[in-house]
């Protein structure tokens, strides 16, 4: 941690920055010096905690801390163990008076704990913000019961969000600070006309009769704030007469533009430089609602972008935290693509080498400290199947960064087929053995010897994730042989939720085919006691087949059958020949002749054989026209078989 945001704050509110966008950096420079997910910044107006800065949604955990924070004087702690939740609010002192409090709220975990020391500094720094408010005068009247209140109340105006929610914040200002009976905010609507967005105590025939009178047009586009008596023409069509219009023109608007009070008395010298201050946040709150609705937009469309690409894609904002992430990247990193949005992205990958390219640091994607084997700027990525990647990272104009990865093709050079079945072993043996060689050719020193990576437990992992695709290769050389190979594969029974496993299978294959339908009928939950290695290798390959060789919809269906539970991989192909389904599950056996199934015999053969090897059955039924049903019946445990 270091001091360098709190400088910056200080020094903004030196140089007279906006108090409001001050309280933002506050509100910023917490997140980053928690490691929270969410920020709350709000004081006490009217009786109610009422948010001046607000990051991510208000959970009710926030506003509780804030409350008691804000009550007790003391700091409070607020959890939520079903959600894993954390809330930590501390009170902002003026004076030695709590005037408003700061809440954070994320993660609750014992390696990355909430604590309020880390948040004393930046509360200081929200009670100095809070402070810097007009010349002595100014508030004289405006300001009940602290000036402080009115302050906040600025501050709301200015952080509102969008325009009708800043036209709303300044007319409860107006009420409550200036005895405001009425008003309206308009803006301009194209190069002549212009737009009234919210009005209060005015019905809309009143107002748009003043509206339509000739001096309406004066009364909006005034230069300077003004004060208007009742007998003015336009005012009168307002007020029957009977109250002063306080015009505020917004300032940098393109076009005529303004907020307009009706009050019952003209108000004094220091009144009026209040009014003239509640302006100015306005105008302060609508340029930051066109620049966010802006954002907004531009943030929809690169997430339309990113959601269309197959290949992996994650998007970084200039200060490190996800702006965008398609499906494909948050399934093989395991994040929430919605939910990630706005949170800081390192630490988030597991990958050291990629987090360098995304966030714009040095390190390279293959270097031995990163959990993931790779070789020649290429990462190995993903399970049940790993793949192989090549990632490029590049800057976006006006901040941050994208990172995308593209899958690697292993495919067989042309005049060669897949019944090649020697040649497309030996291509897959090629690629862990070239991965963990990789591994071992790094700086350092480790347990091994010389030739480790330097970060031995990164280094293990991934070159057991190497293994674990090496015996799978062996197992299915095992398989393939003339005597079935039986004996050499090992069958390691564990207890497995087979609905998430099955769940994390249809998820990879959604991520690799974005634009094909594949639904997973289960119950909840289904506990059975099987080798997981085992039964991915032979669910995989048949949701892989089914979306391979059929166009429509394919459903993945998981039920208990009492002793046994089933899981069978429905698609709407062109369906088999009823002759050719003994032959699918021998070795090297296409369908046919057709080079479209080549190889299909391969993963067939092998899947069957460990079925049979976990004390189960796979098997095949299809109607020509109609669809294939393939599927694979196991029993709950091995006592069972």
């Amino acid at each position: 941690m270091t001091d360098s945001g709190i400088a910056s704050i200080v020094r903004s509110l030196a140089e007279g920055v906006d108090p409001g966008r001050v309280l933002r950096d506050v509100a910023h420079e917490a997140l980053s010096r928690t490691a929270a997910s969410h920020v709350l910044l709000a004081a006490m107006l009217e009786g109610r905690l009422t948010p001046l800065v607000a990051i991510g949604p208000a959970y009710p955990l926030l506003l509780e801390a804030g409350e008691e924070s804000f009550s007790s004087g003391r700091a409070a702690r607020r959890s939520d163990p079903g959600a894993g939740l954390a809330a930590v609010a501390v009170p902002v002192r003026l004076r030695g008076d709590v005037v408003a409090v700061l809440a954070v709220a994320g993660k609750d975990g014992p390696h990355r704990p909430l604590e309020p020391e880390t948040l004393a500094a930046v509360a200081d720094c929200a009670a100095l913000a809070l402070s810097v408010r007009p010349e002595a005068g100014v508030l004289r009247r405006a300001a009940s019961p602290t000036d402080v209140d009115f302050t906040g109340a600025l501050g709301a105006v200015a952080g509102a969000g969008t325009a009708e929610a800043v036209a709303a914040a300044a007319l409860d200002v107006a009420a409550a600070r200036f005895g405001a009976r009425a008003g309206f905010l308009c803006l301009p609507d194209g190069p002549d006309g212009v737009e009234v967005v919210a009005w209060r105590g005015l019905d809309r025939e009143r107002l748009g009769a003043a509206s339509r009178h000739p001096g309406f047009a004066r009364l909006i586009a005034g230069p300077v704030p003004s004060v208007l008596a009742p007998t003015d023409p336009a005012v009168a069509q307002l007020t029957s007469g009977a109250e002063f219009a306080v015009c505020l023109p917004l300032a940098g608007s393109t076009g005529p533009g303004a907020l307009v009070l009706l009050v019952a008395e003209e108000p004094d010298a220091g009144v009026r430089r209040a009014l003239e201050v509640l302006g100015a946040q306005v105008a302060v709150g609508l340029r930051a609602a066109r620049l966010a609705a802006a954002a907004e937009a531009a943030g929809a469309r690169l997430a339309a972008l990113v959601h269309a690409l197959p290949d992996p894609v994650l998007v970084v904002d200039g200060a490190g935290c996800f702006a965008a992430l398609n499906p494909a990247a948050a399934e093989l990193f395991a994040l929430s693509d919605a939910f990630e949005i706005g949170r800081p992205a390192r630490g988030r990958l597991g990958h050291p080498g990629l987090e360098a390219l995304l966030l714009g640091g040095e390190a390279d994607p293959g270097a031995g400290a990163s959990p993931a084997g790779t070789t020649a700027g290429e990462v190995v990525l993903g399970r049940p199947t790993p793949r192989r990647y090549r990632p490029a990272a590049r800057a976006l104009p006006g901040g941050g960064r994208v990172l995308l990865l593209r899958a690697v093709t292993t495919a067989p050079a042309a005049g060669s087929h897949d019944g090649d079945v020697a040649a497309a072993l030996g291509r897959a043996l090629r690629e862990p053995l070239a991965a963990i060689a990789a591994l071992c050719a790094g700086d350092g020193a480790g347990p091994g010897g010389e030739g480790f990576a330097t970060d031995w437990d990164a280094a293990r992992k991934a070159i057991a994730a190497e293994a674990a695709r090496l015996e799978a290769v062996a197992d299915q050389m095992a398989l393939l042989s003339s005597d079935g190979g039986a004996a050499a594969v090992a069958v390691r029974p564990e207890r497995v939720d087979v609905v998430a496993l099955v769940g994390m299978l249809v998820a990879a294959q959604r991520a690799a085919r974005p634009l094909r339908p594949i639904t997973l009928t289960a119950p909840v939950r289904l506990d059975a006691v099987v080798d997981r290695r085992l039964l991915e290798r032979v669910v995989d390959p048949l949701i892989d087949n089914a979306l391979r060789y059929s166009d429509g919809p394919v459903t993945v269906e998981v039920a208990d059958r009492g002793e046994t539970f089933e899981i069978a991989v429905v698609d709407a192909g062109p369906g088999i020949f009823s002759g050719d389904i003994p032959g699918l599950f021998e070795r090297f056996h296409p369908l046919d002749g057709s080079p479209v199934r080549r190889g299909a015999g391969v993963s067939l053969h092998t899947g069957r054989r460990l079925a049979e090897l976990m004390g189960g059955r796979l098997w095949c039924d299809s109607r020509l026209g109609i669809g294939s049903r393939f599927a694979v019946r196991l029993p709950h445990s091995p006592a069972a078989r």
